[in-house]
């Protein structure tokens, strides 16, 4: 699960979020006549307009300076498998996929952005956040598009913009930079984690946000709302180790992610010994063939039959002579 406030740059979202909410728009101004335009969604609607999302986030900020940041994108994009996995979950009914991610993004990111913020206000009086503190609004979208420097682009197979193939549905936040009482500042860029201590108008006051909690909260709260067989190596944890672990970390996530993997396919093939073995029945293929001895065995036996066959008639000669008498 891909979850991150993307970097709008140096005073990109200092002004009205309109430019954003119009990017965001690109999917329904290449609808077909008939086709009903995706609508915008928070907590407590699922039928928001454009409009609606502009006029709140711009006017929900008091106390910003001029150029402050005043709303954040946040992007939650669920990797194929994950997807693959919501399909099953919804019978691939692109509506039911849709409301799960909308479920998903309310109920669980949302609390897990409060999470990652940790406490805030004055040491003295802290408050507790939650989902319900913040003013947001999210657009699912279905597609992804090729960028300039992707290599397909670098290669001639695709032009910029075009729409790449397969399964890419997510979904787009614009997050305020208040709370929806106005009263506390949020910012996920922020360079100190959740709990840090700073002054403000002479007031010691809880600050900052912790990322890798937030990513690594998200998507653990995917698994256990969906029910997620999520492998080691295709967690946050084991991508961040790779990336700034220790060699020791390293090594012993690999070790981990190996043992797991080994795990399973020994139990894949348990259960490919258990599954009784199906024989077609066509034709004389079915019949019971009868047991077939070795000829070789047969022919062993043959000489020496023989040999006791000749003896006995020469033994019955002898005697019919004896009985005759001597020629004369």
């Amino acid at each position: 699960m891909f979850v991150k406030a993307a970097n709008p740059g140096k005073g990109g979202n200092a002004g009205s979020c309109s430019g954003l909410v119009g990017y965001l728009e690109k999917e329904n101004k290449e609808l077909a006549p008939g086709q009903q335009p995706e609508m915008w969604f928070n907590a407590g609607r699922q039928d928001i307009t454009p409009q609606e999302v502009i006029n709140h986030i711009d006017n929900n900020k008091k106390g910003l300076s001029a150029t402050a940041s005043k709303f954040f994108e946040v992007d939650i994009c669920p990797s194929s498998k994950e997807l693959q996995h919501l399909e099953k979950l919804t019978g691939g009914q692109p509506e039911k996929m849709k409301a799960a991610l909308k479920d998903y993004v309310s109920n669980e990111v949302m609390e897990e952005y409060a999470k990652a913020a940790g406490k805030r206000g004055r040491v003295e009086d802290p408050r507790e956040l939650s989902g319900k503190d913040l003013t947001w609004y999210g657009k699912v979208e279905k597609n992804r598009y090729y960028k300039f420097n992707d290599p397909e682009v670098r290669g001639g197979q695709a032009r910029k913009g075009d729409i790449r193939q397969g399964h890419h549905m997510h979904v787009q936040v614009i997050m305020s930079a208040k709370t929806a009482d106005q009263q506390l500042a949020i910012s996920p860029h922020s360079t100190e984690l959740s709990g840090s201590i700073g002054k403000i108008k002479n007031n010691q006051v809880y600050k900052g946000f912790s990322r890798n909690q937030f990513k690594e909260g998200s998507e653990k709260a995917f698994d256990e709302m969906t029910g997620y067989p999520r492998e080691i190596s295709d967690s946050f944890a084991y991508h961040k180790t790779m990336k700034t672990g220790t060699l020791m970390e390293k090594e012993a996530m690999q070790q981990s992610a190996g043992q797991e993997r080994r795990q399973q396919a020994g139990a894949e093939r348990v259960g490919a010994e258990q599954q009784p073995e199906q024989t077609p029945v066509t034709g004389v293929e079915s019949l019971a063939m009868p047991e077939i001895r070795p000829l070789k065995t047969e022919f062993e036996k043959a000489p020496a039959q023989q040999q006791k066959n000749q003896q006995n008639e020469q033994e019955q000669n002898r005697e019919q002579q004896r009985r005759r008498g001597p020629r004369l």
